[in-house]
């Protein structure tokens, strides 16, 4: 693995709670953020779905270079296209649940899964150091545990 390690996050189309337009997910938006914290200017944004998606514009505005929009056809495995595209990236980073679809919140678990990585869910912090990720994560009733984890790894970012 090299000294920086690359990181890859998923994002997905929200909707407005009031108005119901699609707009960036508020979960992923926050995972963008803390994986652009992790990997730099050279994060991969990763999307699920078309590249016309006006959720998409969002992204770009809170600093997204690009995205990568996989085409998925209702008929095919979702998270089998995001494994083969997300292999090669040492750290994936995703939010909670998305708020759209099914939104059961499961994507990070088979995508580390397929992958065989270890996850740690409902992350707040989190720094690469010794070919490692030192992760802050929170628990109930505002307790904190720090764990130390191999990389590759899957990280689903608390939403706060």
């Amino acid at each position: 693995m090299t000294a920086m390690p690359t990181v890859a996050v998923l994002v997905s189309a929200g909707r407005h709670p009031v108005s119901g337009l699609t707009r960036a997910c508020r979960g992923d938006a926050v995972a963008m953020a803390f994986a652009q914290k992790l990997g730099g200017s050279a994060t991969r944004v990763v999307h699920a779905g078309g590249s016309e998606d006006p959720a998409l514009q969002d992204y770009l505005a809170y600093g997204a270079g690009r995205i990568e929009a996989l085409r998925i056809d209702a008929s095919d495995d979702p998270i089998a296209a995001l494994a083969s595209r997300l292999r090669h990236a040492d750290i994936i980073v995703t939010g909670m649940r998305s708020e759209t679809g099914d939104s059961s919140g499961l994507v990070p678990y088979h995508i580390a899964q397929r992958l065989k990585r270890p996850i740690v869910v409902n992350v707040l912090a989190a720094k690469f150091e010794n070919a490692a990720l030192d992760v802050q994560q929170h628990l109930p009733k505002g307790q904190r545990r720090r764990l130390i984890m191999p990389v590759p790894a899957v990280i689903a970012v608390h939403p706060r």
